[in-house]
């Protein structure tokens, strides 16, 4: 019997040998549709049924998929640190319940919160949003900056990102589905165990890669809506140093119909700022401001309505000094803008005007220069300018209002602090002259013209001025404490 199934299992392996094409059928059982429609008949008898946790399934593994948690976002995280952040509170309170309701007197679970993960990472969060807001957006008003940062910031904004990436299954807390909350706090926990798994710089750039992006294709004026727009304009200008903004009426038609119109006009220091139309004086205001808020802001600082879906935050200058030394010197010669701009306000028809007219042409270049390399090496701007507007300007109209040698005086003792800084800037950069070579010949040049005030200042009698040594030392040391200040906030 079993030669006789040999000799036929050799003539079949022979048939097919011969043959030149085999052929496949795919066929289902006869009792696959029924089954199918009887299940499903059944599960529609049922009604809807409660979600399930993806713990319930049967192949479930909760470390294999922590560890493809990190995998797929090409993350190394430490698997102590990445389940601790996943870890709600209410997860162990609602653990050590259950096992007392087994008899269990004093519960032990080898669990630990994610309070101190999410409060790191909710820091290193604030941190990072804010420099590559300022990075992308320099120019931008602190006002918008801050409304773009709240809104990153939000609950809702931080629970679409978390659940995007997949933590909604891995979570363990009491609730589910899992609360907006929940899944914010989460996320912020995620990027603290990043931050001590990786370090903190590849926890600033996933945040910008999966937060700051959500702001593609968003409408920045939709995200950012001040409820006083004349306000806002008006501290913008302040940041500046240019006059409050004043509306006027510079149009009308059909006073006192149904159809009236009017147009208002923003001005400051007698220049026009923007227009609005409206049917009532109040409504052309409030357009007229917008209106000026929409170019001082979208116009002026570079940035498109909707913001764009590259930005450069990446070429965010990472030498700490460079950033230092950018953002002092722009407010020092923004200080000393308005320093002249006061002594001009008061000695502007002197014979000592045109003189120093010259040297404040000269600190606009400075200014300006400065402001071109904010930009360029994007570096944040002192948070203190409104402040050194202000009193650069006191101290200028102040020293002048005491004479001619006076504000002279007050030159020598501005420019021998900024002499000396330029100098001590120089030497730090010569360290590396090939890579500083802009940024050197810059200071260089910059300096030199601020020793020619110095000795301008000298020549037109600055020392005959009374309490000369005393008058200037204070000047030296408020100078020596703005630039110190500057260079932190």
């Amino acid at each position: 019997m079993s030669a006789l199934r040999s000799v036929r299992f050799v003539n079949s392996l022979k048939q097919l040998k011969s043959s030149s094409t085999l052929t496949f059928q795919r066929h289902i059982h006869r009792w696959v549709a029924p089954t199918l429609v009887e299940l499903k008949r059944r599960k529609d008898r049922m009604g809807p049924q409660p979600l399930q946790h993806r713990a319930t399934y049967l192949e479930w593994n909760y470390q294999a998929e922590l560890y493809a948690f990190g995998k797929r976002l090409n993350e190394e995280f430490s698997e102590n640190l990445l389940q601790c952040a996943l870890t709600q509170k209410s997860y162990i309170f609602q653990e050590e319940a259950r096992q007392r309701n087994l008899g269990i007197e004093a519960p032990r679970l080898a669990l630990v919160d994610n309070v101190q993960l999410a409060g790191s990472g909710e820091s290193l969060m604030s941190l990072s949003i804010f420099r590559s807001l300022r990075a992308s957006l320099p120019l931008f008003p602190e006002e918008g900056i801050s409304a773009l940062h709240e809104y990153l910031m939000s609950n809702k904004v931080l629970a679409i990102v978390s659940s995007g990436i997949g933590t909604k299954d891995l979570i363990l807390c009491s609730d589910f589905p899992v609360e907006e909350e929940t899944l914010a706090n989460t996320f912020k926990a995620v990027v603290g165990a990043l931050a001590q798994s990786s370090g903190e710089e590849r926890a600033i750039r996933f945040v910008q890669d999966f937060v700051v992006t959500h702001l593609c294709g968003q409408d920045v004026n939709e995200i950012w809506a001040p409820p006083d727009t004349l306000s806002a304009v008006s501290n913008i200008l302040s940041r500046e140093g240019k006059a409050p903004p004043e509306p006027r009426l510079i149009g009308e038609a059909g006073r006192n119909t149904i159809l009236a119109a009017y147009i208002v006009g923003i001005y400051s220091e007698k220049q026009l700022l923007g227009t609005g139309f409206g049917e009532t004086l109040q409504t052309a205001k409030e357009m007229a401001a917008h209106n000026v808020l929409h170019r001082q802001t979208m116009l002026r600082a570079n940035i498109p309505k909707v913001f764009p879906a590259r930005s450069n935050v990446r070429s965010l200058s990472s030498d700490p000094q460079i950033d230092s030394i950018i953002r002092v010197d722009h407010a020092g010669e923004l200080g000393a803008d308005r320093i002249y701009a006061g002594q001009i306000a008061v000695l502007g028809k002197s014979s000592s005007g045109k003189l120093i007219e010259h040297m404040w042409e000269q600190e606009k270049e400075h200014k300006a220069k400065f402001e071109e390399l904010i930009c360029k090496y994007r570096v944040r701007p002192t948070a203190m300018i409104p402040l050194w507007n202000i009193a650069g300007f006191v101290l200028g109209a102040g020293s002048a209002l005491l004479g001619p040698k006076a504000a002279m005086a007050c030159t020598v003792a501005v420019e021998s602090v900024i002499v000396d800084h330029y100098n001590d800037q120089l030497r730090t950069l010569m360290s590396d002259p090939e890579k500083n070579k802009e940024l050197l010949d810059i200071i260089q040049k910059f300096r030199d013209d601020e020793q020619e005030h110095h000795d301008t200042g000298l020549e037109q009698g600055a020392e005959q001025t009374p309490f000369y040594n005393a008058f200037t030392e204070v000047i030296k040391l408020g100078c020596k404490v703005a630039i110190n200040i500057s260079k932190v906030i």
